[in-house]
């Protein structure tokens, strides 16, 4: 029948298409018609009752994307391989990279010459082979001493494995210490980004240990923090030893046109570190404070050195906004970013919600900028009108 053979043709030309850049001369004699109606066709066919609708659209485009994506096309057959990165005990932070790796959305020199960006796709390390995802993080030749480093990594044991899909797959589903490998993905990455920038990366014999030192820090203070708050906690909770306790909150004085900002840092023992008190022009909304104070209690941790520790606030739309790991589309998502940017600085940095309650000497001293100078630094102290604040939550921890 005359619907049969046009269909055929159709599917003929979606089939040219799916081939790629091999077919661009013939696709390009098409018409704009003749696109039009492709499209049309190609969507009409997933649909179930031959008739197009926005979700089936997208089901039609969520189809495509997976048939374009390395290794294992099968969405069910990928489930295991996402649960596996999702639950591994590592921070957010390594896990977005490990599953943006395996996505292949890494921004990889061959990737972006794909989109435009670069002409030369040639691995900056070894000056030899395409750097794609795989090669930037596995199979580049100057990281062969650390993959010959762990019996369970070597090359030599993974010969079938061709992709980072693949890779991770495997490390995965035979328990191949996968928590300390994604740790050095992520710090392979990170020198690699580092010495783009013209800064100097780690010391490729160094990686593993200090990729070791992390995990071991990182499941330390997270043991730490399930220990602590396995309900939730009625008063200010001390950090893990050796670490910092970095409480913030805002508050607004819309008399005035103003707001506050309010920082205390304390170490494990309740010990007061630096305080910070700054008045500034009142945003247009509550959460933008909330943002702004979580912004400058970062900056004043980093300022005087106190690199590891908490990020603690009262505002839970601020905290869950902080702790995922897509890309903020709020009004204060800017400032989202600068935090989460201030964060990569440490070497070790969470983020915690509290009640109120739970951070009243952060909350006093914002209340209290107004009273200040612009900015105020108290160190080793908090302002003198909220001595009875802090010392309450001293006698708290005793108790």
């Amino acid at each position: 029948m005359e619907w049969q053979a046009k269909e055929e043709e159709l599917l003929a030309k979606m089939d040219l298409v799916r081939r790629g850049f091999g077919c661009l001369a013939m696709v390009a004699t098409w018409t704009l018609a003749e696109l039009v109606e492709l499209a049309v066709t190609a969507m009409v066919a997933v649909c179930e009752n031959g008739v197009y609708t926005v979700k089936s659209g997208y089901r039609f485009l969520q189809t495509e994307f997976q048939n374009q994506q390395p290794g294992q096309s099968n969405p069910l057959m990928l489930k295991p391989l996402w649960k596996g990165i999702w639950s591994l005990k590592v921070p957010s932070k390594v896990k977005n990279l490990v599953w943006r790796a395996v996505k292949n959305s890494l921004p990889t020199k061959q990737n972006l010459v794909r989109r435009k960006v670069l002409t030369d796709d040639c691995c900056d390390q070894c000056k030899m082979q395409k750097e794609d995802t795989f090669h930037a993080l596995y199979l580049c030749p100057k990281l062969e001493e650390i993959w010959l480093s762990k019996q369970a990594w070597n090359q030599c044991s993974l010969r079938q494995v061709t992709s980072f899909v693949d890779l991770m797959g495997h490390i995965l589903a035979e328990n191949r210490d996968p928590d300390l490998f994604a740790m050095v993905v992520w710090a392979i990455w990170k020198r690699r980004n580092d010495i783009r920038v013209g800064k100097r990366g780690e010391n490729l014999p160094n990686l593993v240990q200090q990729a070791q030192t992390r995990l071991q820090n990182f499941l330390l203070h997270n043991s730490a923090t399930t220990t602590s708050t396995g309900q939730p906690p009625t008063q200010w909770q001390p950090p893990a030893h050796q670490q910092y306790k970095i409480n913030f909150d805002g508050a607004l004085f819309k008399d005035e046109n103003q707001a506050g900002l309010g920082v205390v840092i304390r170490d494990s023992k309740g010990q007061v570190m630096v305080s910070l008190a700054q008045r500034i022009p009142l945003p247009s909304t509550a959460i933008e404070v909330e943002a702004l104070a979580a912004r400058r209690a970062l900056e004043l941790a980093l300022e005087t050195g106190l690199n590891k520790g908490v990020l603690e606030g009262d505002s839970l739309i601020l905290m869950n906004a902080l702790k995922s790991n897509s890309h903020s589309l709020a009004q204060f998502g800017h400032i989202v970013n600068d935090i989460h940017y201030l964060a990569s600085q440490f070497p070790m940095i969470s983020f915690s919600h509290v009640r109120r309650h739970c951070n009243s000497v952060a909350h006093s001293i914002a209340r209290r900028a107004l009273s200040f100078s612009s900015l105020q630094v108290w160190m080793e102290d908090v302002p003198p009108e909220i001595a009875d604040v802090l010392q309450a939550d001293l006698i708290a921890l005793v108790e």
